[in-house]
């Protein structure tokens, strides 16, 4: 119920609540230590996020309004990305779907949970051209620049790492990463036609 502030005649501040379930009760008082507000930033809420789901968080980095929480895992071996939006409410963006965050958090005996299995429904049946699917190009990116991150770190086993983190052999992580190099020759300035022999130059006299 909305809390209400009054100041008495000498000045103390009062806060209520307008009883409307009985006749015979007009304000019920309400302490002030129960009216302590708790403010968290968007960029903690997607870490809480990506703890919950089991997943690394992604950069920092947003854009606008919206916060990349990381990439989730389907149970078809697709991927897509979890994005914190917020607007009139925090809602979840997900291989095309928008869920509000309250409908997929649960607060228990043990504090809070999310519903995983609903996500990962959302991964597995993407909707039409939303877009949302990390193409060939980009996991290339991201692996190197958290490849990038795990050395700046003083990770050498930076490979063993990435491949923990993205459920795959250390081969296939090493087979992503591999650089595109151009096959030409080491004597490319010095080709000649096949079957063509070349005339070396007069000395002059």
């Amino acid at each position: 119920m909305p809390v209400e502030i009054a100041t008495t005649s000498s000045g103390t501040l009062r806060a209520f609540v307008v009883c409307d379930k009985r006749d015979d009760v007009a304000r019920v008082a309400i302490a002030r230590d129960l009216l302590e507000q708790w403010t968290c930033s968007p960029e903690r809420v997607a870490d809480m996020l990506a703890r919950l789901l089991g997943i690394r968080r992604s950069s920092s980095d947003s854009t606008g309004r919206r916060w990349d929480v990381g990439l989730l895992k389907g149970t078809k071996q697709n991927g897509a990305h979890v994005v914190l939006g917020i607007e009139n409410e925090l809602r979840l963006t997900i291989a095309g779907h928008s869920l509000p965050v309250a409908d997929v958090l649960e607060l228990g005996e043990k504090g809070l949970s999310i519903e995983r299995r609903a996500l990962l429904r959302c991964v597995d049946n993407p909707v039409a051209g939303a877009g949302t699917k990390e193409s060939a190009d980009q996991r290339k990116a991201r692996l190197r620049k958290r490849r990038d991150e795990l050395r700046a770190a003083g990770v050498h086993n930076f490979n063993q790492v990435l491949a923990e983190e993205e459920g795959r052999s250390v081969e296939r992580i090493k087979q992503l990463l591999k650089e595109e190099t151009t096959d030409q020759p080491a004597n490319w300035f010095n080709l000649s036609p096949k079957g063509a022999t070349q005339k070396k130059p007069k000395s002059q006299r």
